[in-house]
């Protein structure tokens, strides 16, 4: 079974999926705005906050066979799991939402207040009890953005290894850090990933993102040996990595034997990524990335698997 907003579902009920996403989020309401990067404004920040205009986006992609997605906003940072609900039922667009932790400057305050067993329990209700209307979260959530796991990165790591453990949803996780050049490889997937085993979380529940910011083929390939999920999902945000070479390095892990592996998507986060900002939304990579897939000799019986079966058992619960 897969939690969603709107309660569970089979696994074949999932279809076509986008395991990294945004639909209702607000960086600039991070409990810590201070510590982002002093070049950042609130008019650069992650904001999608208009329901009609998410509602269309939605819709849209349901029009291009998208089913379902997996939102990665936490709460401290705008996440609204009655907006969820109502969005998902009205686009018929099935919403995983998350509970766990993005970057410090979105980290909300008790984190910093509660010890390990109580943050964890405090996750783990997120995902057996769900708020005041009982919608629950599906998937956990954890971030390391710096070159060492310390701190409060650390304790959120250990609450969310110990809800893992207790609830069976798997972990999707942020890798790259504000100043990328400073972690090996260019993310902290391996990291994060011994980490998380050494708290007894197996690998199979992992989910590595943003590897495609800074990917360094040789740690994937390492990730994906142990059994965790490699996540190429900044689609279409050519400024980090070219949409050909993400092609290139997927038909390079399918080569090596990872296919059941891989996960694609696109973090789409801020209006002009939408649709009604002059871009593609939710629907770049069924628009546009999969013909990218196929140049580079990867098979619809192989893109089918990345987008359908895959998500499938990264995003069971067991």
């Amino acid at each position: 079974m897969i939690q969603t907003v709107c309660g569970d579902i089979e696994n074949n009920k999932l279809g076509i999926c986008m395991t990294h996403e945004h639909v209702w989020c607000d960086q600039s309401l991070g409990p810590k705005f201070d510590l982002f990067d002093n070049s950042r404004d609130k008019n650069s920040l992650m904001l999608l906050n208009d329901y009609n205009k998410q509602l269309s986006e939605l819709k849209l992609y349901k029009q291009f066979k998208g089913n379902s997605l997996v939102e990665v906003t936490c709460e401290g940072w705008g996440r609204d799991l009655n907006i969820l609900y109502k969005l998902s039922k009205k686009s018929k667009v099935h919403i995983i939402a998350t509970t766990g932790f993005y970057t410090k400057p979105c980290i909300p305050n008790h984190a910093y207040k509660f010890n390990v067993k109580k943050l964890s329990d405090y996750l783990v209700k997120e995902i057996e009890v769900g708020n005041e209307n009982n919608i629950k979260c599906g998937i956990l959530k954890t971030s390391v953005n710096t070159a060492r796991v310390e701190g409060i990165e650390e304790k959120g790591l250990k609450a969310v290894a110990k809800a893992q453990k207790i609830t069976g949803v798997s972990i999707t996780t942020h890798t790259t850090g504000s100043r990328r050049q400073e972690i090996k490889g260019g993310n902290a997937s391996y990291e994060i990933q011994d980490y998380l085993v050494s708290e007894g979380v197996k690998p199979e529940k992992l989910i590595f993102g943003h590897v495609d910011e800074r990917p360094d083929i040789r740690l994937l390939k390492k990730s994906a040996k142990k059994g965790s999920y490699i996540q190429f999902d900044t689609v279409g945000k050519e400024h980090w990595l070219l949409d050909k070479t993400r092609a290139d390095l997927i038909k390079a892990l399918i080569d090596f034997g990872f296919l059941n592996k891989i996960l694609i998507s696109q973090d789409r986060n801020r209006y002009y990524e939408m649709t009604y900002g002059g871009n593609k939304g939710y629907c770049n990579i069924l628009d546009n990335f999969v013909s990218k897939l196929k140049n580079v000799g990867i098979t619809n019986s192989q893109i089918n698997q990345i987008i359908i079966s895959n998500p499938q058992k990264a995003l069971e619960r067991n």
